[in-house]
């Protein structure tokens, strides 16, 4: 497995069997249209779908088709509940 990093838009991969962390990318060059400087991002092992959040709207990661989902963004507070 691998974990992810971000910074504005930025992002770097660590490879946690090597235990390396990869050379700094740009968001957009994998994830896709994702705005920088994303406030959250997680994958929710019950789905195993990515998020990412930033202000009021989140988008859910396609890894199949490599892109952001069709319908995203969508707004926070019309999807997970009391989290706002």
């Amino acid at each position: 497995k691998n974990i992810y990093f971000f910074k504005d838009d930025n992002y770097w991969k660590y490879d946690t069997q090597k235990k390396v962390l990869g050379e700094v990318s740009k968001i957009t060059s994998f994830w896709g249209k994702i705005p920088s400087s994303i406030d959250a991002v997680f994958t929710n092992p019950h789905d195993n779908k990515t998020y990412f959040f930033k202000g009021s709207r989140f988008y859910q990661y396609d890894y199949k088709n490599q892109k952001i989902s069709d319908g995203y963004p969508k707004l926070i507070k019309d999807v997970w509940k009391n989290v706002c």
